[in-house]
């Protein structure tokens, strides 16, 4: 039953990745590769568009990333309760899902999980970013600053964007890094269970 589990989490992440590269490579010609987007010097049917092709691309990306994550937490507690039984398992099945990859990892095989390879710091940045979507805030928008045109305007509104993520430290990045770890991070899945296997 686990392994369906998370087999078809990974499943539906791919699926929402792959709608989220489509939206991203439409909302990319449409901008300009993200060039400022004027709203006022714009037709109604562009601007609708716009923001259409935006909110696609972030719901699928969001999607995609809460996905992935399940789909590796899974695969690791599959991994941990088959190897080393429902009462060990269970006594270790604490902490965040990054300290249940490294306890459980070393629990069966006697070896610290390789922390100086890239697939852990692509799990790890890919839990942040689920763990600051999971945890989002509210915030109060200032309409006339984001209604402005130029780079002051863009600045704001991925400052809005990354506050409601939750992010406090550099806020007009973030969303801009959340694309990035997705992209970076995508076949974590595949890379740890190949990791698993050994």
């Amino acid at each position: 039953m686990h392994t369906a589990l998370h087999g078809l989490f990974n499943h539906i992440a791919m699926e929402h990745y792959q709608k989220y590269t489509e939206c991203l490579h439409q909302y990319n010609e449409l901008t300009d590769n993200n060039e400022q987007w004027d709203i006022l010097s714009k037709k109604l049917e562009q601007n609708q568009l716009y923001f259409e092709l935006f909110k696609e691309k972030e719901k699928h990306s969001i999607i995609a990333v809460v996905f992935l994550v399940m789909s590796v937490e899974g695969l690791i507690n599959e991994y941990g309760f088959m190897f080393l039984g429902e009462k060990k398992f269970n006594e270790l099945d604490k902490g965040t899902v990054i300290d249940k990859i490294v306890n459980l990892y070393f629990e069966v095989t006697g070896e610290k999980f390789p922390k100086d390879k890239q697939l852990y710091q692509n799990l790890y940045d890919l839990v942040a970013v689920r763990n600051t979507l999971v945890h989002s805030k509210s915030i109060e928008l200032d309409i006339k600053a984001l209604m402005g045109n130029g780079a002051e305007a863009d600045k704001q509104f991925h400052t809005y964007i990354n506050s409601m993520l939750g992010n406090k430290r550099n806020k007009e990045t973030k969303q801009r890094n959340m694309a990035e770890i997705l992209r970076s991070s995508v076949n974590v899945y595949s890379e740890l269970m190949t990791l698993l296997k050994r």
